[in-house]
């Protein structure tokens, strides 16, 4: 009789248990579907509310565009335990053709998320291509992508002549919730004002942009920002104030997240200067764990002009890297000015 005499108090500390482990797991918060659009020409349809004449806009720094994305993606049947994670400024898409020539071949990378920066949007330049969209495609991903800037050429009589997008994005083939981009407040300005331009010339309406979004795992959840940081090298106040900022946007988030992208992380590299580097400073100060840490700096270039370490990929709460991967120069060095950049992340 005994053992019933204990089995009140049994309960009790199971009960306990259960509670502090409810307590102990992350609250996730309600969750919000991405919904997606219908395929759009990228030649006559814009993003941006004023881009048939982006001077009227009261704060070309900070444009009103809306969001896109496409549901190109097979519906997902398994869950992956771990998430492969691949990040590529790639140079508005200057290479696309060879970029995804390299991607349907054997040695690249088979991503579960993908950030890709600096993507064209219907340019000249890029030949009026969507490069984001064809990434999509050639990975079967749904994407999402934000305008960063909007392109804009003048004519000889100060009208504008043509206009494209700029932007970054993120591609995933899992189901993309709570979807938003954060417009830094502080970002570098690439516009030259009208009473200071000499027509015809070209010129950049908008700012840095990162992507929020939570990727839909089943039974579990991840906060994942795609993210594009001022580029000059005397700019990490600027990069300060963003990490800042998009931080505060992850403040009461308490599952697994991450952060991917091109950070423009100057000095990292560099022992002598690596502790005035603002950004990666103040994620390893507040937690996150650097995915490529266990390489030496001098393998970890990702920025060709300068040798700069700058395309990098952090994790936190409870998130854990392995098979970190920089993109080989000798086959990549000529479809970017930057080398993608990889891992596994376990959460």
């Amino acid at each position: 009789m005994r053992p019933l005499r204990a089995l009140p108090f049994v309960v009790a500390i199971a009960a306990a248990s259960v509670a502090l482990g409810c307590d102990a797991s992350p609250h996730y918060g309600p969750y919000e579907p991405y919904v997606f659009d219908a395929a759009q020409d990228v030649t006559a349809v814009r993003l941006c509310e004023h881009a048939d004449d982006p001077d009227a806009d009261a704060d070309p720094l900070h444009p009103a565009c809306r969001l896109e994305g496409e549901d190109l993606a097979a519906p997902v049947v398994d869950v992956p335990d771990a998430l492969h994670v691949f990040a590529y400024n790639v140079e508005r898409g200057y290479e696309l053709d060879g970029q995804l020539a390299w991607l349907a071949g054997p040695d690249a990378p088979r991503p579960d998320v993908v950030v890709l920066t600096e993507a064209d949007r219907g340019c000249a330049r890029t030949g009026r291509r969507h490069v984001a969209r064809e990434w999509a495609e050639a990975l079967g991903m749904d994407y999402v992508y934000a305008v960063e800037f909007e392109e804009v050429e003048f004519d000889a009589n100060g009208a504008v002549a043509d206009v494209c997008e700029h932007g970054n994005a993120v591609l995933t083939r899992l189901p993309m919730g709570n979807v938003a981009q954060i417009r830094f407040a502080v970002t570098d300005d690439w516009n030259t004002r009208p009473e200071l331009r000499t027509y015809p010339t070209g010129t950049r309406f908008g700012g840095r942009v990162a992507l929020r979004v939570d990727l839909d795992l089943g039974r579990r959840r991840l906060r994942f920002y795609g993210a594009h940081l001022a580029s000059g090298a005397l700019d990490d106040d600027q990069r300060h104030a963003e990490i800042d900022e998009l931080l505060a946007d992850a403040a009461d988030v308490t599952y697994p997240m991450m952060i991917a992208g091109d950070l423009n992380t100057h000095f990292y590299r560099f022992d002598a200067l690596r502790s005035s580097e603002s950004v990666t400073r103040t994620l390893l100060e507040q937690g996150w764990v650097d995915s490529h840490a266990s390489l030496p700096f001098y393998e970890r270039t990702t920025d060709l002009e300068y040798g700069l370490v700058i395309d990098l990929i952090f994790g936190q709460n409870g998130v854990t890297f392995s098979d970190p991967w920089i993109g080989p120069a000798d086959t990549l060095g000529t479809l970017s000015d930057h080398l993608p950049v990889a891992a596994t992340a376990h959460f």
